[in-house]
């Protein structure tokens, strides 16, 4: 539950909006009761009307993995017509 104003409702932050890993639990990352961070508002869910807020987008991105085909005769690319030449009678 995150508190934006003192005064105002606590709002829930779901575990899938704190980081871009999978997490089970806000201590896995390190959070703790009454700790300050810093989260984005989305407005409101136009179904339900809670507010939709997230840490996960303030945080750098999660660098992706590329990769890359270090052989490329291990591609096996034909035509059409080598594999109609290859068909039997």
């Amino acid at each position: 539950m995150v508190k934006l104003y003192p005064n105002m409702t606590a709002v829930l932050l779901h575990n899938s909006q704190l980081d871009h890993r999978r997490i089970k639990h806000p201590s896995a990352i390190g959070l703790e009761v009454g700790q300050q961070i810093q989260v984005k508002y989305f407005g409101r869910d136009p179904t339900d009307g809670r507010m939709r807020l997230s840490r996960k987008v303030l945080q750098s991105p999660v660098a992706t993995v590329v990769k890359n085909l270090s052989d490329k005769n291990s591609i096996v690319m034909g035509t059409r017509e080598s594999s109609a030449s290859n068909a039997s009678p």
